[in-house]
């Protein structure tokens, strides 16, 4: 079960013991993890970022989602011809909040 209704099932220590389980972590870098219902979970380094959990439906959409965020600025400018670095830091740093927020949003647990 995956989603809001799976959330409100799962406690923030079941989901660490999920984190914690070696088979949760393919090649030992993807996270995928089926009874986890957070999309976003952090590094097996925490203090290296956050990954996702590609056993979630809605992961690879948002891996696209992000490639889009991250990479449509500069073909944007390359397009028009753009020399200006004021547009490319604007769309820079609205990528930047949007993937936090993404992250803040989809990786939480009750608990």
């Amino acid at each position: 079960m995956v989603g809001p209704a799976a959330e409100s099932q799962l406690k923030r220590e079941d989901a660490e013991k999920l984190w914690e389980s070696p088979e949760s972590w393919k090649f030992g870098v993807f996270y995928s993890c089926e009874g986890d219902p957070r999309l976003m979970v952090p590094k097996r380094l925490r203090w290296t970022g956050w990954t996702l959990n590609f056993a979630h439906p809605q992961a690879y959409i948002l891996l696209a989602a992000l490639v889009v965020i991250a990479t449509a600025p500069t073909l944007l400018m390359v397009q028009f011809g753009s020399t200006d670095a004021i547009p490319f830091f604007g769309a820079m740093f609205f990528s930047l909040v949007v993937v936090l927020w993404v992250t803040r949003f989809y990786s939480r647990i009750p608990g």
